[in-house]
C-alpha cells in the first residue's frame, strides 16, 4: 500500500473508528453496484463508475488495516499469497 495512503487510511480509522469505517465499506460497494447498473443503461458515466471505484478502493484499503489490527496475523503476506493463487487459478482456467 502506497505510504501516503495506507498514513491517510489509518488516519481515518482513528478518527471514525473501525465500525463506522466498515459500514462505509457497505455503502461504497453499494455506490458501486449501483453506479455499474446505471452505466449498463447509459445513466451514469465512465468517470462516475471510475470515482465508486476509486472509492471502493480506499475503503478496501482501511477493511484491510482493520482485518490486520483485529486478527493479529500478517495481513499482507496472506493477502498477496491469495492473491496469486487466485490468479494462477485464472490464468490454468483460460488456458483451458
Amino acid at each position: 500500500m502506497e505510504i501516503r495512503t495506507e498514513e491517510l487510511c489509518k488516519r481515518a480509522l482513528e478518527t471514525w473508528g473501525d465500525g463506522p469505517e466498515f459500514i462505509m465499506v457497505f455503502e461504497e460497494i453499494g455506490e458501486l453496484i449501483e453506479a455499474i447498473s446505471k452505466w449498463t443503461r447509459g445513466r451514469k458515466t465512465d468517470i462516475q463508475v471510475i470515482e465508486e471505484i476509486v472509492d471502493v478502493e480506499i475503503m478496501l484499503k482501511q477493511l484491510m488495516l482493520i482485518m490486520e489490527k483485529n486478527t493479529g496475523t500478517n495481513y499482507k503476506e496472506i493477502h498477496d499469497r491469495i492473491y496469486t493463487e487466485k490468479l494462477n487459478r485464472l490464468e490454468s482456467r483460460l488456458e483451458k
